[in-house]
């Protein structure tokens, strides 16, 4: 692979329902038409966590710690099933690992975790052959291999880990072209989204569109964030250093 690598992570609100997934499909195979190496991120589908979660903590006794992380990941797994699935009938070479051990080694609260290191999985000499590699968000396993999550909204911490990890672009797919000063929903104005903002300033927004956590992991690391919609032909640049908007 000469080509830099785009780390591309598709976001629940994107993922709405299985006709949604012929558009994401859609959406990589232009992107894979630049010659660049994708590593597509998924979360679940929407509402499925929060689904999963109410199911796990009903049973009796509830599932609790790493048996709670393997239950909650099935959404994500799901979701690389299903894309792959997609890929699959549209005749897209690709690899897809489906599980919580693909490489990303976490510490600290089981639920709510911090990567720490990336180690190539069983998957990326596959991804190296074919240039696509669908993985999911929000799940990795600590240091003895046992599944956690990486919190709420943690498939955008997963995309940047991995493309620091890559040196790679990483971009974030949501429903919206980017971050706005003000919601769009409530009127014209702020509805044309910030082309370049900085991370402090993205936070202090009080955004939910992009992971808090992930933001400051993107600041400790000096990472640039894209986010965009399906099209990704506009969006806004979330850097780690003060910038004026446009």
């Amino acid at each position: 692979m000469s080509a830099t690598p785009w780390v591309v992570k598709f976001g629940g609100s994107v993922l709405r329902d299985h006709a949604a997934v012929q558009e994401v499909a859609v959406a990589i195979s232009k992107r894979r038409q630049t010659g660049r190496p994708l590593v597509v991120v998924l979360s679940a589908f929407s509402g499925v966590t929060d689904r999963l979660a109410d199911q796990a903590l009903r049973l009796r006794p509830p599932l609790r710690d790493h048996d709670l992380a393997l239950a909650l990941g099935d959404g994500e797994r799901a979701s690389v099933q299903v894309l792959s699935e997609t890929l699959d009938a549209r005749s897209v070479p690709h690899t897809a690992w489906g599980g919580y051990d693909y490489g990303l080694i976490t510490e600290g609260a089981v639920l709510d975790a911090d990567p720490v290191r990336w180690s190539p999985g069983h998957w990326y000499p596959e991804f190296a052959r074919t240039g696509l590699a669908l993985l999911p968000g929000f799940v990795g396993a600590d240091r003895e291999g046992r599944p956690t999550l990486l919190g709420r909204g943690g498939s955008d911490l997963s995309a940047l880990f991995l493309a620091h990890a890559l040196s790679a672009e990483v971009h974030l797919v949501k429903d919206v072209a980017g971050l706005f000063a003000q919601d769009p929903k409530l009127g014209p104005h702020g509805s044309t989204p910030l082309a370049t903002i900085s991370i402090p300033e993205a936070l202090s927004l009080g955004t939910r569109a992009v992971q808090p956590k992930a933001l400051q992991l993107a600041a400790r690391l000096g990472v640039s964030v894209w986010v965009t919609d399906l099209a990704g032909e506009s969006g806004t640049w979330i850097r780690p250093i003060p910038a004026s908007h446009s």
